[in-house]
């Protein structure tokens, strides 16, 4: 999954998400391209919109809509 911060000015490329934490924070929330994220991050909400999804055959809600499904193997790749 490709997503890119809205609040660059909160977080930078040095700041630094794990992938773990990402994938606890969206855990089972069906996504999809366009869709705008908040994470929550120390105090704050952080907001993403999600670029591209390259989801595995069973990440998949929907496949005609493309929702897709977070779980514990999701990849996320932050671009600037």
């Amino acid at each position: 999954m490709i997503i890119k911060p809205l609040t660059v000015a909160v977080l930078r490329k040095s700041t630094v998400i794990d992938q773990r934490y990402l994938c606890d924070a969206l855990a089972n929330t069906p996504i999809k391209p366009s869709d705008i994220v908040i994470i929550p991050y120390f105090k704050v909400g952080l907001a993403f919109i999600v670029i591209n999804l390259i989801p595995s055959s069973n990440e998949y809600a929907n496949v005609a809509s493309r929702t897709f499904i977070v779980t514990w193997d999701t990849k996320f790749d932050i671009t600037y």
